[in-house]
């Protein structure tokens, strides 16, 4: 490919990634200022801004992509604006969140329902479970010096952009420290967490009966007579083994150049992946999602 390709190229993956970064934008700052209760300015800088410093094309300066970011505090709801191009908007619905509204669209294609709870409360409860902490020394082999430097370590840098650091030891919180405008109920983002989660949600509907684990994923545009994403099942998405090409938010989009050879040896690696859940990880997950 001739170097003036690769810039059209490049330039083409530019304005197709600008509306998902503003997307993405949207849905973090509106996460942290109607979800958290955080500052819009601080959550902008911290939180909404901050992944895309480090994306290829941002350097340092990622608001100058968009020609207007809006949080309106009545409508609960961010907007955000692609230069020359579209808007995006984030909009909260209370215990559904902060949702990424489509194109062109005034709301969500669903009834938002009140999510009631029956937990106890969490000070009842030690942790992972609950909120309460064992009032004892740490444990004789617990560095407390140590532990000690390297939370302030993870706080020394302002530009590092810490909201929380815990350090757990044979499952019991040893060390905790939060950011300013930050404490331990404070709703911050989970980024790849929100996997483990997916997935746990899908494992109640496949344990509720509405579908099999190893049934099609039921994505009707993949169900066309001959698509070979027809063969895609559930669980080989929740692996991350769908064999899709994909391109992560910090790599340029290409289109048109996956092989054979490649998709063959992104399921064996993906499809190598297992990971184990201990119970009190996945009771813990449990507890999160009925909160």
């Amino acid at each position: 490919m001739s170097q003036q390709s690769k810039v059209f190229e490049s330039n083409r993956a530019r304005k197709l990634e600008l509306p998902l970064y503003a997307a993405m934008s949207a849905k973090i700052l509106c996460s942290a200022v109607f979800v958290s209760g955080r500052d819009p300015e601080e959550a902008l800088q911290n939180s909404a801004l901050a992944p895309l410093r480090m994306r290829p094309g941002f350097p340092g300066q990622p608001e100058k992509a968009f020609s207007k970011i809006v949080t309106d505090g009545d409508a609960k709801a961010v907007h955000v604006t692609v230069k020359d191009g579209p808007t995006s908007t984030a909009r909260y619905y209370d215990d559904q969140g902060c949702v990424i509204l489509p194109q062109d669209a005034s709301g969500v294609f669903f009834e938002p329902v009140e999510v009631d709870t029956n937990l106890p409360d969490p000070m009842t409860q030690t942790w992972p479970m609950g909120d309460a902490l064992p009032d004892e020394p740490l444990p004789p082999e617990v560095d407390e010096e140590g532990l000690k430097e390297a939370v302030d370590a993870a706080f020394s840098n302002p530009e590092s952009y810490t909201a929380a650091f815990l350090v757990v030891y044979k499952g019991r919180i040893i060390a905790e420290r939060y950011g300013q405008g930050v404490d331990k109920d404070t709703q911050l983002e989970c980024w790849s967490m929100g996997k483990s989660i997916t997935s746990t949600l899908v494992g109640l509907l496949v344990q509720e009966g509405h579908f099999g684990l190893y049934d099609p994923a039921p994505v009707p545009e993949w169900q066309m007579k001959g698509d070979p994403r027809a063969e895609i099942r559930i669980a080989d998405l929740l692996r991350m083994s769908s064999g899709l090409r994909f391109s992560h938010a910090s790599a340029i989009i290409e289109r048109g150049r996956g092989t054979a050879e490649s998709k063959e040896k992104a399921l064996k690696v993906a499809g190598a992946y297992v990971v184990e859940t201990p119970q009190e990880i996945a009771t813990t997950v449990a507890r999160i999602l009925k909160m």
